[in-house]
């Protein structure tokens, strides 16, 4: 039972609650729509006054902790809890991306916290007051932090866990069922009194093409939530963008989908309340020459993963009203036009990339409906590709495509690697393991044995050099040494005279 004469100890796990209630969010339940195109709703927010209202229940709040992993530099939450005087205990996370210390930390401060309070009402009366009266409030239904809850009840002091039914250990309703000091409360039924959704888009970027839509009303828009609120109910993650102009409201999706789909639903849901358009008739209304799509479309290319400008073509496609009624200057500068793309390599040089116009003929132009198909083209990606194809592979025989990379290899090495005797053997690990049939058993030359007769051509897999094993390496440890040692000798011990592993016989 809470008591208003009671004080509050917090404990929060900021992952244990963030994390979960935005997973909750997308599941969806009889007060909010689900989510269908992701597993998390990254446009949750968090409001702090109103968790702390209902966790503490009037109760006095003295010493609290925020326990998690270091956030980023436009991270709020976090100096929002420090003005509401909590000790921020942050940590590095490992170089996989897992949370380390944050589990430990905070058990390791509620046992503290605890066992001071044991000793303190040992020695005075009003200490051991203070202790019968303070209640432990845990946010955190992670099973590591049961030992700590175990010790805090042992020395007397009631607790409350708070945790999501999703993710709550079940150590805690057995303890729960059988120790009277232990209550254990769901996150999930003051979800909606703590959570909100904010769908006004911060990014400073223009919308991408390919992804928004827009609404026209007969009048201002005043309530811009519960147009959102409208929208969500087709279950996608989605932003709102304002305009210059009043009655237009532009919706971005965050993933692909069927604009045209989507376009018809809203068109339906909305009713006479307003006019839902796609990208090109929205930039038609307000330019009649040049499409905006045409001057930020390149800000939305993609990066391919060696850091350059990947060759591609938009879906949609990407598309500019072509008028025919443009002086013939005018239409060669916009076909030899040039887009800056703001996307940076690895290196930091940003690319420019030409974007072709292919103007149709006659015949096409009552097909094309009056739009021409743009198609961007990355030139350097192109000759990155073409020198690749002239360079020699720096793998050579050992190469684990067995030849086919987009690298030139040998005619040797490409006899090797198609022959029909070496379809089972590891080229990667070409020359790293002896022959334990040796020059007069072995069936094979040298020069096409997978295995070295010799130091000098044998290959360490440690330092990628030739004339020496692993055995010989220097930055080999002596007890892997000894490892590789054993291994060789039950090889060795196996082995039958005339027969060789994954090798066929004379």
């Amino acid at each position: 039972m809470m008591d208003s004469e009671q004080t509050c100890m917090f404990f929060i796990d900021d992952s244990n609650i963030w994390i979960e209630a935005q997973k909750f969010r997308v599941r969806g339940n009889t007060h909010m729509p689900a989510i269908i195109d992701s597993d998390r709703d990254p446009r949750l927010r968090i409001n702090i006054g109103k968790l702390l209202h209902e966790l503490g229940q009037g109760r006095e709040r003295v010493w609290s902790f925020l326990y998690g992993s270091r956030p980023p530099p436009n991270d709020s939450v976090w100096e929002a809890f420090k003005r509401k005087k909590f000790q921020v205990k942050i940590f590095d996370r490992s170089f996989g991306g897992k949370e380390k210390e944050v589990d430990n930390a905070m058990s390791a401060d509620i046992a503290e916290m605890a066992t001071e309070l044991r000793v303190e009402s040992k020695y005075s009366d009003k200490a051991r007051q203070k202790m019968e009266q303070t209640v432990f409030v845990v946010v955190s239904g992670d099973r590591d932090m049961l030992p700590a809850v175990r010790k805090v009840l042992t020395n007397g002091i009631a607790v409350e866990v708070w945790a999501w039914r999703s993710n709550i250990s079940n150590g805690y309703l057995q303890l729960s069922s059988t120790e009277a000091r232990i209550e254990v409360r769901l996150l999930d039924d003051i979800f909606t009194k703590i959570f909100f959704t904010n769908f006004r888009s911060t990014r400073k970027a223009p919308p991408d093409c390919t992804k928004s839509i827009v609404l026209v009303f007969a009048e201002a828009v005043q309530d811009y939530d519960a147009i959102c609120d409208l929208v969500n109910t087709q279950g996608r993650i989605f932003y709102m963008r304002k305009t210059p102009v009043e009655t237009e409201l532009i919706i971005e999706f965050k993933n692909d989908l069927d604009l045209g789909k989507a376009i018809g639903n809203l068109q339906n849901l909305l009713g006479s309340v307003a006019t839902v358009i796609d990208w090109p008739q929205y930039t038609t209304r307000h330019n009649n020459t040049v499409t905006p799509i045409f001057d930020t479309g390149n800000m939305f290319m993609p990066i391919a993963e060696d850091g350059n400008l990947a060759e591609t073509e938009l879906p949609g496609p990407l598309i500019v009203p072509f008028h025919s009624s443009l002086p013939t200057g005018e239409m060669d500068a916009l076909q030899e036009r040039d887009v800056t793309n703001i996307g940076r390599s690895v290196d930091g040089d940003s690319h420019s990339v030409p974007l072709a116009v292919d103007q149709p003929d006659a015949s096409q132009a009552g097909d094309a409906d009056g739009w021409v198909k743009v198609v961007r083209h990355d030139q350097a990606y192109k000759h990155f590709r073409k020198n690749n194809q002239e360079r020699h592979c720096t793998y050579g025989i050992r190469c684990a495509k067995r030849g086919q990379c987009s690298s030139k290899h040998t005619n040797q090495e490409r006899t090797m690697f198609q022959d029909p005797d070496n379809a089972r053997v590891d080229f990667a690990k070409w020359k790293t393991q002896p022959c334990n049939y040796g020059d007069s058993s072995c069936y094979k030359t040298r020069e096409r044995c997978p295995y070295f007769h010799t130091n000098e051509e044998a290959w360490c897999m440690r330092c990628h050099c030739e004339g020496h094993s692993m055995l010989d390496c220097y930055f080999v440890q002596e007890q892997e040494k000894e490892s590789l040692r054993k291994i060789r000798a039950m090889t060795e011990k196996d082995a039958m005279p005339g027969r060789a592993m994954g090798r066929r016989n004379k």
